[in-house]
Formats: structure tokens, sequence, C-alpha cells
């Protein structure tokens, strides 16, 4: 997927997994409630996680999405997602001064003091309106989500609520799982390396393992970013995935998407996705459908007759 920078390539994808989980919860609701990471969106850096989690926490988020998506599938949760990447706290063991000191953070930046005198209280509330407005503030569940949160952390305590949308801690995520994890290539690769983040991929692998309809969905956005070098590399970083979580490139689908990848000429596309898929995951997009957004023409050379679909996305 290639569309211009600002002009929806994370809501292009983000729709996407949301109906993928949706599906699950309705249809297979005992899949639904094991926990595992089913969707894997990887950024070639930090600063670009960061901006997207603005965008999830402003859809899985809302109070509304929690309503509906409970509603329609009675599903006792609602999809996760978490940020793992070197700024997520904390690195080492969960330790009671550590994660204490978190709370006083997360206590200062996210809470009002009712303590304070009336001006303290005033910069605190335009400040976390402010965080609100542009979604920088945490999606936890229900108005004292942020607090219950700060209460377990004075307690060591690190497990979410089955209606968190977002977690936080690294070790929310290493006890629970979320269903969308985010995360760099380098923060990966240490993951696939270390034993404290291996409940993750165990985890991950006895979903895969407990139905054949299950299948891990990987986002690569700014794709064009692992041309050359860094495209051998991330596709070998994929392969050792694969083996760790015990399936082949069948078991996986791919949504790549760029800002930069040309659109005019199928040799160029094609060099494209070889480039950083390789040979062993490149075969299973080449013959997939194809669903184009942008101008009403078919891109010759494709194998099989692809989906047209019109529109200015």
């Amino acid at each position: 997927m290639s569309t211009g920078t600002g002009s929806g390539k994370t809501e292009c994808f983000l729709w996407p997994i949301i109906a993928k989980c949706f599906d699950e919860a309705k249809n297979h609701p005992v899949n639904f409630e094991k926990e595992a990471v089913r969707t894997l969106i990887i950024y070639p850096m930090n600063a670009l996680v960061s901006d997207q989690l603005a965008l999830f926490r402003k859809i899985i988020g809302n109070p509304d999405f929690k309503d509906i998506f409970t509603r329609d599938t009675k599903a006792t949760r609602i999809p996760h997602f978490g940020m793992y990447t070197g700024r997520t706290p904390y690195s080492g063991d969960a330790k009671k001064s550590s994660s204490r000191e978190l709370a006083l953070t997360f206590r200062e930046n996210y809470l009002i003091d009712r303590n304070a005198d009336i001006e303290t209280q005033r910069r605190q509330i335009n400040n976390i309106q402010g965080l609100k407005s542009i979604n920088k503030y945490p999606a936890r569940f229900g108005e004292n989500g942020i607090s219950d949160f700060i209460e377990n952390l004075e307690k060591n305590i690190h497990k979410p609520s089955p209606y968190d949308a977002e977690f936080i801690t690294r070790f929310e995520m290493q006890s629970c799982p979320p269903d969308i994890l985010i995360t760099n290539y380098s923060m990966l690769e240490h993951m696939l390396m270390r034993q404290r983040e291996a409940n993750i991929w165990d985890k991950t692998k006895e979903w895969l393992r407990s139905s054949d309809e299950n299948k891990l969905l990987i986002v690569l956005d700014e794709a064009h970013m692992y041309r050359g070098s860094a495209g051998g590399e991330i596709a070998l970083l994929l392969e050792r995935l694969f083996y760790r979580l015990g399936i082949s490139a069948e078991r996986v689908q791919f949504i790549l998407t760029t800002a930069s990848m040309p659109q005019n000429e199928w040799v160029a596309i094609n060099s494209f996705i070889v480039s950083v898929d390789m040979k062993s995951l490149s075969v299973s997009i080449l013959t997939c459908r194809c669903l184009i957004f942008g101008l009403s023409r078919s891109i010759q050379g494709f194998r099989g007759e692809p989906d047209i679909i019109s529109s200015g996305c």
C-alpha cells in the first residue's frame, strides 16, 4: 500500500486489524480468549512507533469502541495493543523501587493532585486535557483507569484489565501478550533472544497451533526503508521469528506500507517487494489477490487478475 504522508496509511491497516479481531471474537470466541500476539507492527525507528500510538488510542481506546465491540461479539474483553521498544517502561526485572518511581512519574503527569493549590490544579487539568486532545493520554479503561494502574504500580502489580486498550509496561506484555504488538526490528531481535520475553512467543505459538485458521498478521510500515541490506536483515529476522513460532510463511499475512513506492512501473514495484521480503516471503505476497486503491487500472505482469477498487483513499 503506497500513499502520501498524512493521507491515511495507518487507518488503511488499522481497520483490517480490528476487523480480524472482531471476526475471531464473534466467530471463534474460544480462540479469542487465548492470549497471543495476533498482529505484529514493525517500524524502523522509535519516533514512528510513538506517533502511531495516538491513532490506536483514539480508536481502540474510545469508550464507544468497547461498547460496540463487546455488544456485537459478546466478548468479555477488547483487543489490546502495546508499544514494546527501548522507551517502554522499564528494562530489567519488575522491582518495587522502580515500579514506585514509575508510579510517581505517572501520578505527576496524568493525575490531578487534589491537595495542591488551585493554580497548580488548574495547570494539571489543562495539561491532561491537552494530552487527551492529541491522544497522548494512556488508554486505560474507565475514569479511574490510570489511577488504578498507578495504585497497582505502587504495589509492584502489573496486571491490566480485560477492557484496557493499552498495555503500558513491559511486564504487562510479558505476562499477557497484547493482540497488537508495536515494535521496531532492533527490539524484536532482542525479544527473540531473551528469556524474559519467551512467554510472549510461547503463548503466540500455542494460539497458532490451536487452529489452522489462526494466522499472524505482520505490518511493515515505512517499508521502503528496508531496501538493500536492511531488507535482507529484516527478512532474516522474520525467518527467525517464524522458526521461534514453529510456522512457515503460509501462516502469515503481510501488509506493507510506504509513502515512497513507485506508482507507475510493475518492475519497480516487484523489485521493491522482493527487496523487502526476499524470495521465501515474496511468493506468498505475489500469489495473493490484490486490493489497489487509487487509479482504476491493473498492474501489468501480476499473477492472476487483481481486484481493482477506484478510490481517493
